[in-house]
């Protein structure tokens, strides 16, 4: 908004070099000049709106007032004026003019008002509304899951492998044994404690690497170009997760073929073959924070990365150190080249003044000495969060003992910043967002939470309501080892339970996909959403430890490093008592189970109903969730075939996945909607899943039926014969291999 001043102009003394610097300043030009300059005109930005207002509503200002409204300084008019020429001429449809008028002189303040007139208001609301309509287009992605993750880690990336300062020597090394100066067939290790800056040094190697490997600048391909991978943990759904990991891993640098497998275990046994191949494409692997997979004996075990690497294989890997991960690598043979990420070389001094400079503030000598003696200062996270407490901090007077109240460990003074978060941005309100986050798979939707947190007078666990669960506590635990036999009576029954009631007409729904069985879910409605200005007060406190889950725009939150969850877990879900700690994770986890039994978008309930009944050990459940055919349908799809046979076994095992399915079909080969084609399809696909899962026989007798009914109802079409030949030939064959085995 441009009216007739041009604002404050600083002295050149006023503005700090290093902010002058960093925004091109322009001596003699004033804030308002400056904002113009560097938000807009530099970079023609498309999204700037300017508002003119017209001169006109000078006459009707009083004279004992209007020097409020007008530049005494005949230089500072001229500026004005050419600055709304330029403005014109470098937007001419983002310069609209708008009409005000001189409304009074408020009696309390002694300030004057204006009366904007309603043009203003229709003016900034239609930009505004055709520039979030071209930014944000209502048509979903064409992106799959597959395009979707990668391009979260290429984001990734790209915000994180900027200018990482003071690790030039760490850097080095990682590109000469990329360059294969060390000739070295076991990976390359990078350790340190959280917050040492493990992974800006990744992302930033990974950028050099994907560079020089554009440019040939990488020896030892041949007539080949290398090719780079990065997969950092944490920065995408699913990508603490080891099987979509080594998915990824295969399927991108395209070393495998024909189908990428869904099962862990082949997946393991490609993954190592793959990359001790010495005929391999030549690759270069960055994979950042492995500690914090998911916790699984194929991720531990690491038997996926080969003992000995492919002559045109590099893998860079980071971690904390001392961990399960960094033991087993060590304890190997063939030992891999570790490079300690420690203390910065850069002086924490440069830096802290630096971060204060962008705010136009500064520490005095004793403030600064005292900051630099804490242990933690050596921690670039540590370094971060400490100067943003300090530049939050409201009393100069005090800094000093605020300085000293800082803890010195990185997770201890999280702990201190999130208790002050309690008391100034919304107390309970604030844990449970947090609680939330921690205990969700892959982090919320912001459309999630406000409705989670909409239900504020239960959103913390009542403190005496684990003492009510302790009697079931241990059938709970026997459930979690019962006979797979008992497993599959119990669960055929809940099937026969789930699909007699309205069959027909349940059914019917489920075979269109048309939503979620609300007979089965029985969901929780929750009520309205919290207020705006309450989670904007809670946003607000937890915003620096927040981030878009792959910065994908979704609106998904989760944090932004993995640090947080564990200063979570030591906060808010550690207790003396195991058996109140193990009460606080089921009731979270009960909480969101019964959410998402609600939510009807079936991307985000495939995606974190199943993990939450796993936690839950419910069986039951689980297993009715995942026998519903939308739910089964989605997770069928090639990128969530391992959760549906990850969930499976947490759910009783294949065979009793099995007898589900084959009870489902039973009641939909009774159902009156059923058409032959509908039935045709449901077959085919439960045989190949049931293939998947090593039930030869059950999927070989699906597939025989799928092919008497499209040989006598659905015309026998070539195509759709041979694919089910092929499918029973490769059935036929493992059962016949099961057989020879059992006769043995």
């Amino acid at each position: 908004m441009i009216s007739e001043r041009t604002g404050w102009i600083p002295e050149a003394s006023d503005v700090p070099g290093l902010l002058a610097a960093q925004y091109g300043w322009i001596h003699g030009f004033s804030v308002t000049e400056m904002e113009i300059m560097h938000g807009a005109y530099r970079k023609r930005n498309p999204n700037a709106l300017f508002m003119l207002r017209d001169p006109g509503y000078l006459t009707t200002v009083f004279d004992d007032v209007k020097y409020l409204f007008v530049d005494s300084n005949p230089i500072a008019g001229k500026k004005l004026d050419a600055l709304k020429k330029a403005v014109k001429k470098r937007f001419p449809t983002q310069s609209l003019s708008y009409s005000a008028s001189f409304s009074n002189v408020d009696s309390s303040t002694g300030r004057p008002q204006l009366e904007i007139l309603e043009d203003f208001k229709k003016k900034v609301y239609e930009f505004f509304e055709q520039k979030l309509e071209q930014s944000f287009p209502l048509e979903t992605s064409n992106l799959g899951v597959i395009e979707t993750r990668r391009a979260a880690h290429e984001i990734f990336v790209d915000s994180r492998g900027g200018t990482v300062l003071g690790r030039e020597e760490i850097l080095d090394e990682i590109q000469s044994y990329i360059n294969g100066s060390t000739r070295s067939t076991a990976p390359l290790v990078v350790v340190g404690s959280a917050g040492a800056g493990k992974s800006a040094v990744m992302a930033r190697s990974a950028v050099t690497t994907i560079r020089n490997a554009k440019t040939g600048a990488i020896p030892g391909a041949g007539l080949k170009t290398w090719r780079v991978f990065y997969h950092f943990v944490g920065a995408a759904p699913g990508s603490t997760d080891i099987g979509h990991l080594l998915q990824r891993l295969l399927r991108e640098l395209e070393l495998i073929r024909g189908n990428v497998p869904s099962e862990i275990e082949k997946l393991v046994q490609e993954s190592q073959r793959a990359l001790s191949n010495p005929d391999a494409v030549p690759s270069i692997l960055y994979i950042d924070a492995i500690n914090q997979l998911d916790d699984d004996v194929n991720a531990k075990s690491l038997k996926w990365l080969p003992e000995v690497l492919s002559p045109k294989i590099r893998v860079v890997l980071s971690m904390i150190n001392q961990t399960d991960y960094h033991r087993t690598l060590t304890s190997r043979a063939n030992a891999p080249k570790e490079i300690f990420c420690g203390p910065l070389n850069l002086s924490a001094k440069a830096i802290i003044t630096e971060t204060f400079a962008r705010y136009n503030k500064r520490l005095d000598d004793s403030q600064m000495r005292l900051l630099l003696s804490k242990d933690g200062s050596a921690n670039p996270l540590w370094l971060s969060l400490a100067c943003e407490e300090l530049r939050l901090f409201g009393s100069f007077e005090r800094v000093l003992d605020k300085i000293r109240d800082l803890a010195d460990d990185l997770l201890s003074l999280l702990q201190q910043i999130l208790s002050r978060l309690e008391e100034e941005n919304g107390g309970h309100l604030v844990v449970a967002t947090l609680c939330l986050l921690e205990c969700s798979r892959h982090g919320l939707l912001e459309s999630e939470l406000l409705d989670l947190l909409g239900d504020e007078g239960n959103l913390l666990p009542p403190d005496d309501a684990w003492l009510e669960t302790e009697a079931g506590r241990e059938e709970e635990e026997e459930e979690a080892h019962v006979d797979v036999d008992t497993i599959v009576a119990d669960l055929k029954a809940e099937v026969e339970m789930t699909y007699r009631t309205d069959a027909v007409d349940r059914l019917a729904n489920q075979l269109e996909n048309t939503g979620i069985d609300s007979s089965i879910a029985q969901p929780k409605r929750y009520s309205a959403p919290l207020p705006a200005a309450k989670w904007s007060l809670v946003y607000r406190g937890l915003r620096q430890f927040l981030r878009p889950c792959g910065d994908s725009g979704e609106g998904r939150l989760d944090f932004y490093h993995r640090t947080m969850s564990k200063v979570i877990r030591l906060k808010y879900f550690n207790n003396d008592d195991k058996a109140f700690a193990k009460f606080q994770y089921t009731w979270w986890h009960g909480k969101l189970a019964g959410f998402f039994e609600s939510v009807e978008d079936l991307d985000r309930r495939s995606e974190e109903l199943p993990y939450h009944l796993e936690k839950l050990l419910d069986h039951s459940r689980l297993a009715r969730c995942l026998v519903e055919w939308p739910m089964f349908d989605r997770l069928f799809e090639e990128q969530s075939r391992l959760d549906l046979l990850k969930s499976w076994r947490k759910a009783g095992g294949y065979k009793a996945a099995s007898a589900c399915y084959m009870e489902a079909l039973s009641v939909l080969r009774k159902s009156t909607s059923c058409t032959p084609e509908d039935l045709f399809f449901r077959l085919e696909k439960v045989a190949r899943f049931l293939s998947l899962a090593g039930e030869y026989s059950d999927a070989f007798s699906l597939l025989e039926e799928a092919r008497r009914i499209a040989e006598s109802q659905l015309g026998s079409q070539p195509e759709r014969m041979a694919d089910l030949y092929y499918s029973l030939a490769d059935t036929k064959s493992e059962v016949a291999k099961l057989q020879e085995i059992g006769r043995a």
